[in-house]
């Protein structure tokens, strides 16, 4: 990280989430990843927050919140992770 340069208020925010995400403070940067996700014109940011946010909400199982922001249907994210989780979202849990 310490090589990228991140001069705009976005790249800073992202690159926070980043640090948030290193110190175990992942419900931090999924919402700053989600703001920047809903907010931001620049599609490669946004592609790169999909991606993040995916890979957290998948680790939790947070199934809904997935299919909320819309990441189910995202194309930037691989097909078959959308699939799999698609599947699931759609699942009874069983305890």
């Amino acid at each position: 990280m310490e090589k990228f340069n991140f001069t705009t208020l976005e790249m800073n925010e992202f690159a926070s989430a980043f640090t948030f995400i290193t110190e175990g403070k992942e419900c931090l940067a999924t919402e700053i990843l989600k703001n920047l996700y809903c907010e931001s014109h620049n599609l490669s940011l946004r592609s790169s927050c999909a991606k993040i946010l995916f890979k957290l909400y998948f680790m939790k199982s947070e199934w809904k919140q997935l299919e909320i922001l819309g990441l189910l249907d995202e194309q930037s994210i691989d097909q078959s992770n959308r699939l799999i989780a698609k599947a699931c979202s759609k699942s009874k849990n069983r305890y």
